[in-house]
């Protein structure tokens, strides 16, 4: 009997290249270059020693491990990944931005495709496991957990990552999805200490949770789960709280649960132009899709379509078409502001989507333990549903009202989607308050101008994107 130098070792699986011999393991590779006489482990290059089974093509050898696939090409004397162009794990989480799209994988890795997932690439310079990834302008921004938990920044569509020093922040994000929000140029994250808005992109954060409260936490701590903004107005989803809105930047926050009950539990937030979803499960732990269309003044229950008995954990809104992610995996898209919702995850391995996002004309979906899987847009927006057709008109409406006193609510629609500032100056050209800067989806927009600090006079909204741009007059009265 002749078996591989680890006493304790069971062979697997073999394989023959030219005159050598090689045997799986669970402590790795052996081969033998006298039939079986002798055997020496070839491991140099392998991350995992646990290997299940072998593929030969000509004089290349293939080893199936715990971590992937990884190719010899000189008998086992050094190894190289080879799956660094395809995805065997689940993703987390998803993002497209420009050409890029992007998943965090199961193993904590980031990786991205610009070829709508045909092939991958590794990001080593990402050190976190992705949580989540927002695009602002050209800007990137990702949560990442574990060991290298914290944001990080990329202003190269990803090839490069960068990790500031998050001074302030007095815990890391955790593990929700939709953490950020931005308005203007002040970011936002909420945290398992409550929510820190940064204006210097990232660098130093501040704390602002005056009037959240959380009864179900311990002590005065807020279990923030996750935000949205509309225009001037941020909203914040607590663990048992519901739901809170702020119209100063978070210096401030009120509840607005009528309709919802204050102690219910809200998993997602999402904001269309002026309206607002929220999923929750209330006390007797029922789940509902919950909409506002008066900034969350109140709230009513919309069920069409959607199950009573499955919370959702995520909503992903791209012009006016919102899907949704449960808990237990599936997939639901709405087309019309959330009053009907259909099933779309027909056909996906295992039935368990985890993220989502669209670039172009599909729709990309990570599924645990089961890669990305992509599917046409239009497939999913058939059976009497359709896309909401493109404006024709890059449009900046007037404002409303106008005169105003002290706010008031500007109005633009975007012919494609594309990177969008919203800026306004006053009669001497000095610009008094930047409303919106980052990527925005085609359709019809609204932003709330606050002009509490601004004496009266004639201010101008300049609107660009695309290298178009649109200016408007407001009379400020007070």
């Amino acid at each position: 009997m002749i078996n591989p130098s680890a006493s304790d070792s069971v062979a697997s699986s073999f394989a023959v290249v030219g005159a050598d011999l090689f045997a799986t393991t669970s402590h790795g590779v052996f081969r033998s270059t006298n039939n079986g006489s002798n055997w020496s482990a070839v491991n140099a290059g392998l991350t995992n020693y646990y290997v299940h089974t072998f593929a030969v093509s000509g004089s290349n050898l293939f080893a199936g491990t715990g971590s992937g696939i990884f190719l010899t090409t000189n008998s086992g004397t050094t190894w190289a990944e080879a799956t660094s162009n395809i995805i065997t794990l689940g993703a987390n989480t998803l993002a497209a931005a420009g050409t890029h799209l992007y998943a965090g994988m199961d193993d904590g890795h980031m990786v991205s495709s610009t070829d709508d997932g045909t092939s991958w690439q590794r990001d080593n310079s990402f050190s976190g496991a992705p949580i989540d990834i927002i695009e602002i302008g050209t800007t990137l921004i990702a949560t990442a957990a574990g060991s290298g938990s914290g944001l990080y920044f990329s202003t190269d569509q990803g090839a490069s990552w960068t990790k500031p020093a998050d001074s302030g922040l007095t815990k890391s994000t955790g593990s929700t999805n939709g953490v950020f929000a931005v308005i203007g140029s002040n970011f936002f994250v909420a945290t398992g200490l409550g929510i820190f808005r940064s204006t210097d992109s990232g660098a130093n954060w501040t704390p602002v949770n005056s009037g959240l409260s959380d009864p179900h936490d311990f002590g005065d701590s807020t279990e923030v789960q996750t935000l949205a903004s509309s225009g001037a107005n941020l909203f914040a989803a607590t663990e048992f709280s519901g739901i809170y809105r702020s119209t100063d930047l978070g210096e401030h926050w009120i509840q607005v649960n009528v309709g919802i009950g204050e102690f219910s539990h809200v998993g997602c937030l999402a904001a269309i132009g002026t309206t607002i979803l929220a999923a929750i499960v209330d006390t007797n732990s029922r789940s509902s899709v919950m909409r506002s269309v008066n900034n969350g003044l109140s709230w009513e229950a919309i069920h069409t379509g959607l199950p009573t008995t499955v919370a959702f954990n995520r909503f992903i809104v791209r012009g006016t078409n919102i899907f949704a992610i449960t808990f237990d995996g599936s997939l639901f898209i709405s087309t019309d502001v959330g009053a009907s919702w259909s099933p779309i995850d027909s056909g996906l391995m295992g039935n368990q989507v985890r993220s989502l996002a669209i670039k172009g004309t599909n729709v990309f979906a990570g599924i645990a333990l089961n890669g990305v899987w992509r599917r046409p847009l239009s497939e999913m927006i058939s059976s009497g549903v359709s896309v909401s057709e493109q404006p024709a008109t890059f449009k900046l409406d007037q404002n409303y009202p106008n005169p105003f006193n002290p706010s008031t609510v500007i109005s633009f629609v975007l012919t494609a989607r594309g990177n969008v500032t919203l800026e306004v100056f006053d009669m001497l050209g000095r610009r008094v308050q930047t409303l919106v800067d980052q990527a925005m989806d085609a359709g019809s927009h609204s932003v709330k101008f606050e002009a509490v600090h601004l004496a009266s006079g004639i201010y101008t909204a300049c609107l660009t994107t695309s290298g178009t741009h649109r200016e408007m007059k407001m009379i400020l009265s007070k």
